[in-house]
């Protein structure tokens, strides 16, 4: 995410000055790999969010943003609402209707991140799935 500052700006509790129209540059990705927010950030550990609901009010609380899944402010995606309601349909009907597993590699690497593209850290390489269509 990249932003242009509107007026130089001290960062708090820092030694960093931001002058006036330079362009800052917010990775959610490495915040969200923050060991000092997230225990264990290269664990995958979904059941993270199940255990503490409140989890993504806690890491944004007190000013700072620790959770930017769509992210932050004014700035912020205005599709993350239908985005929202199509990833629970897809979930529920993938999880209703179809298998799914791992490919043939039974340990498959996800943490080895490509950042030469635009946006999002892509996976170097390949993660193999299989879906198949449950029969009756």
């Amino acid at each position: 995410m990249l932003r242009l500052a509107r007026q130089t700006i001290d960062v708090p509790t820092t030694d960093i000055t931001i002058p006036h129209a330079s362009v800052v540059s917010i990775s959610p990705y490495l915040t969200h790999h923050a060991p000092e927010i997230y225990p264990n950030p290269d664990q995958w550990q979904p059941e993270r969010w199940l255990e503490e609901p409140e989890l993504a009010k806690r890491v944004n609380s007190m000013g700072r943003m620790g959770y930017m899944p769509f992210g932050a402010g004014v700035h912020r995606f205005p599709g993350e609402q239908l985005a929202g309601i199509i990833a629970a349909t897809v979930v529920g009907i993938l999880a209703q209707d179809y298998d799914i597993t791992w490919g043939p590699k039974r340990e498959q690497e996800t943490t080895n991140l490509d950042f030469s593209k635009i946006g999002s850290p892509w996976l170097k390489e390949d993660v193999s799935v299989t879906i198949k269509k449950r029969t009756a």
